[in-house]
């Protein structure tokens, strides 16, 4: 038999109306009736609006019977409010099959608005997949698996020969040259020293030169301990553009980095932006390889010695309330969202405390 658990997100952490927002469920948030029905693997996990009928697109990213843990996400189809509560509801019944990822609800639809890559960063080997409908798989030379900002794994780069590699010829991203946002969550594996700059993500060609399309770095600037944020760019001349965040610390940060065409920047650390900055850019189009985790040029690939997880890519500037209802939901679930059963009883997100569920 199926259970149901409503999920109410809390409009006091949505800034502003939001419209095909993506939602971050922790599924260990939900209690014991959950877990003795769904399915391993949570294929057999359904999400709808709170009138039972509209069915949500949805993306589980894992969930492990064995340790009741698993990583949701849903697209919010519509508007999201930001003066009353959402309720949606999430379905298990233990035996239907997951959807392909380019059905109706699969997980390709959860990032379909102006999404160049989503990816979670899940797997503990191989290639790291792309969850978008452009499937840009990244290969994996020597980052390991760790445990992530979020409910799953992120990536560890031991700063000396460990990236991700895209390859070349991959069409979107050699186009994105007007507006853009990169989102991802970042932690540095050490802070007291930065020897030299590190890249976190960088499009430029393995073979060196002057052909660099766009890049963010952490800079050593004038001591080890600066480490702030930097956005490179190459076309016609180098522009190096320091952001404002540093980091500093060994914990995890939300970062988001707006790319206006009309010549702007604008960086998020944790929900706060650096304020609007100035610069001239005329990116052009370049066939080269987006790697993560290091520069491109063979000659000086300046790897960084950091972790990674949730990086997404979009072609589009995201809305300031966009970034901080984002920040919100997967900084903090708890705070976020509260779960109960249909019946209106609460259920804790803290374990072991557990619901009263309808069959």
């Amino acid at each position: 038999m199926a259970h149901v658990a409503n999920i109410t997100i809390q409009s006091s952490k949505v800034p502003g109306d939001l419209t095909d927002f993506v939602v971050n469920v922790d599924l260990s948030d939900l209690g014991a009736p959950f877990w003795n029905t769904v399915a391993n693997g949570g294929g057999d996990i359904r999400v709808y609006k709170d009138d039972g009928v509209t069915e949500l697109p949805r993306e589980v990213v894992f969930c492990d019977t064995a340790t009741d843990t698993g990583e949701l996400h849903f697209k919010y189809t519509g508007t999201l409010s930001s003066s009353s509560d959402t309720i949606v509801k999430i379905h298990a019944d233990g035996v239907s099959s997951d959807y392909a990822p380019s059905a109706t609800y699969g997980r390709e639809n959860v990032w379909t608005n102006n999404v160049i890559g989503a990816w979670h960063h899940e797997e503990t080997s191989g290639n790291i997949v792309d969850s978008s409908f452009n499937g840009i798989s990244l290969t994996r030379t020597g980052p390991t698996s760790v445990a992530g900002a979020l409910s799953g794994n992120g990536s560890d780069f031991d700063g000396t020969d460990d990236y991700f590699n895209s390859g070349t010829g991959v069409s979107v991203l050699n186009n994105l040259t007007g507006d853009f946002t990169f989102s991802f969550w970042l932690k540095r594996n050490n802070s007291s020293t930065l020897s030299s700059d590190e890249f976190i993500f960088a499009k430029r060609t393995v073979t060196g030169g002057n052909n660099e399309q766009w890049s963010m770095r952490l800079d050593k600037g004038a001591t080890a301990s600066h480490a702030e944020l930097v956005f490179n760019c190459y076309s016609g001349g180098w522009r190096n553009v320091p952001l404002g965040p540093t980091i500093t610390d060994t914990n995890w940060h939300h970062i988001v980095l707006k790319h206006d065409d009309t010549s702007t920047l604008e960086c998020y650390k944790d929900g706060v932006s650096s304020g609007t900055i100035g610069y001239t850019h005329g990116i052009t189009s370049f066939t080269n390889s987006m790697f993560k985790g290091r520069d491109g040029a063979n000659g000086n690939p300046r790897y960084a010695d950091i972790e990674l997880d949730e990086f997404r890519i979009f072609d589009t500037l995201l809305s300031d309330d966009y970034i901080v209802a984002d920040y919100n939901n997967q900084n903090d679930t708890s705070t976020f969202y509260t779960v109960t059963d249909i019946s209106g009883a609460t259920l804790s997100t803290t374990k072991p405390m557990q619901p009263i569920w309808f069959f």
